[in-house]
C-alpha cells in the first residue's frame, strides 16, 4: 500500500497486515451495533477500514437502510492483520481449499481496502440476494467494486467487495464529513 501526494514524491508506505492506526477509522459506533456480523473476528472485533474508505462505506450503509429498511446486512470481515490473515488461510486449508483465502501478506484485507457482506443471519452473500443485487446496482457510486468474477463467474466471492481507489495524504486526515473517494481502479482478481 502506498499513497502518492500530489506534486510531490512523498509516500506513505506499509505491509500488508500492519497498516497503522492511524491510517485507518473504525466503523461509527451506531453503526457497529446494526451491521457487524456475530462471525467477525479479524482486527480484534473491530471493522475498520482505510480512512477514506470508511467514510464512503458508512454513506454506502446509510443508503442501502433508506432503501432496505427491513433487509439486514452484516460485515463478516473489514481490515486484517497479518495473523488474522494466517488464520483465515489455515481454515481454508483445513476444508481442502486454500485458494479461498490470499497467502498472508497479499490480501486486500489486510490493505485495509477489502470488506465481506452476509445477509441478518450471517450467511455470506450470494447473487441470488436481495442485499447482494443492492450492493451490485449501487456500490461504484461510493468507490466498491467485485474482484473481477469473469474467470470464476459471479457467484465466486461474491461477498467480498474492495476499493483500490488512489488516495492522497490529506484524504487520511480530512475533517470534512462529507468528503468523497475517487473512483474505484481496476480490480485485483487476488483472493480475499
Amino acid at each position: 500500500f502506498s499513497t502518492q501526494r500530489a506534486g510531490t514524491t512523498g509516500r506513505v508506505v506499509t505491509k500488508n497486515g500492519e497498516v497503522p492506526d492511524r491510517l485507518m477509522t473504525k466503523l461509527s459506533n451506531t453503526l457497529v451495533t446494526k451491521y457487524k456480523g456475530s462471525t467477525l473476528k479479524s482486527d480484534g472485533g473491530r471493522v475498520r477500514l482505510l480512512t477514506p474508505i470508511m467514510r464512503n462505506l458508512e454513506k454506502m450503509l446509510a443508503a442501502y437502510e433508506k432503501d432496505n429498511p427491513d433487509l439486514p446486512l452484516k460485515i463478516n470481515s473489514a481490515y486484517r492483520t497479518y495473523p488474522d490473515q494466517e488464520r483465515v488461510r489455515k481454515v481454508w486449508e483445513a476444508k481442502g481449499k486454500p485458494n479461498n483465502a490470499a497467502v498472508p501478506g497479499r490480501s486486500n484485507h489486510g490493505l485495509g481496502r477489502a470488506i465481506d457482506f452476509a445477509d441478518g443471519n450471517g450467511a455470506k452473500l450470494t447473487p441470488s440476494m436481495q442485499q447482494y443485487k443492492w450492493i451490485k446496482a449501487n456500490a461504484l457510486q461510493y468507490g466498491f467494486k467485485r474482484i473481477d468474477p469473469k474467470a470464476k463467474g459471479e457467484a465466486w466471492e461474491a461477498w467480498h467487495w474492495e476499493d483500490m481507489s488512489s488516495f492522497e495524504e490529506s484524504d487520511f486526515f480530512s475533517t470534512t464529513p462529507n468528503a468523497t473517494v475517487p473512483k474505484a481502479a481496476a480490480p485485483n482478481a487476488a483472493p480475499a
